[in-house]
């Protein structure tokens, strides 16, 4: 399994943390750690997911429909996000770089919970554990109640998607009330 940086739209599983398929561009490797720019079923660039290499039980280069996606795509107009300088060394580097960038990272813990996936943003990261206040569903943040995560515990960590971005308006929105 080539897991390598392309511009070929692929399809990525990982069978014993989730069902289904990620479909994307792979645009960052690191000894331990995968990042796909992601596009979403309605075939629009949805931001990034950085998965463990160890989690990927299969990948398809390319994905059976690529060329539909690519058509569909630049159809659109819609362009894949820029990565540059994506920092893959850790978990705890990762977070800081996207932090900077983005309003929100999700965070997933399918290891422990298959289901278990929080959004928000960090308020503390040492060497072993991230601290995150996160936000509801119906972008309200319970910072009363920060979530302390091992970084052992993370299996998958998400930025500047669509859903992200949806909370980060409405929350913003609130705040400036």
């Amino acid at each position: 399994m080539r897991l390598t940086p392309s511009q070929t739209i692929v399809r990525l599983e990982r069978a014993a943390l989730e069902a289904g398929h990620v479909r994307g561009r792979i645009v960052a490797t690191s000894a331990k750690l995968v990042a796909v720019a992601v596009v979403s079923d309605e075939i629009r660039c949805d931001g990034f997911n950085v998965f463990r290499r160890a989690d990927i039980s299969d990948l398809t280069a390319p994905d059976p429909y690529a060329e539909f996606v690519v058509a569909a795509l630049r159809l659109r107009g819609d362009t894949f996000p820029r990565a540059r300088g994506l920092d893959l060394t850790s978990w705890h580097a990762l977070v800081r770089w996207a932090c900077l960038r983005y309003p929100l990272v999700t965070i997933h813990l399918e290891a422990r919970d298959r289901d278990a996936c929080y959004i928000g943003r960090p308020t503390r990261m040492t060497s072993r554990t991230l601290t995150l206040a996160t936000i509801a569903p119906d972008a309200i943040w319970h910072d009363e109640d920060p979530l302390v995560v091992p970084w052992a515990d993370v299996t998958q960590v998400g930025f500047g998607g669509a859903y992200e971005d949806a909370l980060a308006l409405v929350a913003r929105e609130r705040e400036a009330r």
